[in-house]
């Protein structure tokens, strides 16, 4: 049998993944815009273009498994420009994924799917997905690194605080 995830796993990562993005975005809106657009040696250089990059992504990924056609856009527009502009498309995408991984059968869900035109790939739906949210957490761990520097730490990302938080637990160590 191939490997795979099931939806009730996609749908968790996704929701942990809007949530995550959330955090970061509360984060940057503390930030000046010359904070944001600071040049570091970073993949995308900025911490406003790692989030565009992130965004852009996700959302590029969300089309591929709908099959509607999407090009990957390099330079989102500019609307996305601003963090709270940002935030509310952002969380579009995270609802549209989340109504979309739910509307999925698991077979659906094993579905090839042909990425971008010539040359193009093809991969399972769950595999497109899990890229999407597999890549905003790479990017996230940048993001701690560069907005650290920058002055602006982010707070601790990891699933687990999540898990305990949505059982009322409390997280025991979290200042460890």
């Amino acid at each position: 049998m191939e490997d795979s995830i099931n939806r009730a796993g996609l749908l968790t990562l996704s929701t942990y993944n809007a949530y995550a993005n959330g955090l970061v975005l509360d984060v940057a809106a503390k930030m000046t815009s010359s904070e944001l657009t600071a040049e570091s040696g970073f993949s995308r250089s900025t911490v406003l273009r790692l989030l565009n990059h992130m965004f852009v992504t996700e959302k590029f990924f969300l089309a591929c498994c709908q099959g509607r056609r999407q090009t990957f856009e390099q330079s989102p527009p500019e609307y996305l420009a601003q963090i709270v502009e940002l935030r509310q498309a952002w969380q579009q995408v995270a609802q549209e994924r989340q109504q979309v991984i739910n509307s999925y059968s698991e077979d659906d869900l094993t579905k090839q799917i042909t990425v971008a035109e010539e040359p193009s790939f093809c991969l399972a739906r769950w595999q497109l997905l899990l890229q999407s949210l597999l890549h905003s957490a790479h990017h996230r761990g940048e993001l701690s690194i560069l907005m650290t520097q920058l002055g602006y730490p982010l707070p601790t990302l990891d699933i687990i605080i999540r898990f305990a938080e949505e059982s009322g637990q409390t997280f025991p160590w979290l200042d460890a």
